[in-house]
């Protein structure tokens, strides 16, 4: 009976490790996203497709202190104390109204699942673009004239470095995946083999 117990335990720890792995490989990639100053703009929530979702909630991190935003339950919304308003959209994307330098930041979002499936936690760092004023015709003449415009440089991630990103996220589950179906197997072999020997020795 101790020898059932204790196979039981190890089976449960195996699979509290290979969720917490699942959930390592979703937070560990952050993405740089670019907005204009003034625009409305909606940060994706890329890890709710296909997925048993019972809340979204998104969060904004303030010296490395996370500050809740908004959450939604259903049809429901719930809104936090925080120093902007917001909205959650049918995608589960956070919607921010005409963008600011100060909304720069990290964001994430945090997807509650239904009894059975996994919690996971996705983030996107938040870049907005420096507000240009409108000046007068004389002022943008005399600007023209002795100091040459140069464009901002835009930091924009490759192509090439997302799909790897993403491949490899994807590689991690599907190995995980069939690992756990090796380790479950292994272990039933194993217990109905010992069911067998305790039935001879009986």
């Amino acid at each position: 009976m101790s020898k059932v117990v204790l196979f039981t335990e190890r089976s449960v720890a195996v699979v509290c490790l290979i969720q917490l792995l699942l959930v390592h490989v979703a937070t560990q990639g952050l993405t740089d996203i670019q907005a204009d100053c003034s625009e409305d703009f909606s940060l994706l929530c890329q890890g709710v497709q296909g997925r048993d979702i019972r809340s979204i909630t998104w969060y904004k991190f303030i010296n490395q202190t996370r500050h809740g935003i908004i959450r939604k339950i259903g049809n429901k919304m719930q809104a936090f104390d925080f120093s902007r308003t917001a909205n959650i959209t049918e995608d589960y994307s956070l919607l921010l109204s005409s963008v600011k330098p100060e909304d720069s930041g990290t964001y994430e979002c945090a997807i509650g699942a239904n009894v059975g499936g996994i919690n996971v936690n996705f983030r996107v760092n938040l870049i907005v673009s420096d507000c240009v004023t409108v000046t007068s015709a004389t002022e943008t003449s005399r600007v023209t004239h002795t100091e040459p415009f140069s464009p901002m440089p835009v930091n924009e991630v490759p192509l090439i470095r997302c799909i790897t990103g993403y491949l490899v996220v994807a590689l991690s589950k599907i190995a995980l995946f069939f690992i756990t179906i090796v380790v479950c197997r292994t272990m039933c072999s194993r217990l109905s083999r010992r069911k067998r020997q305790d039935k001879w020795h009986s």
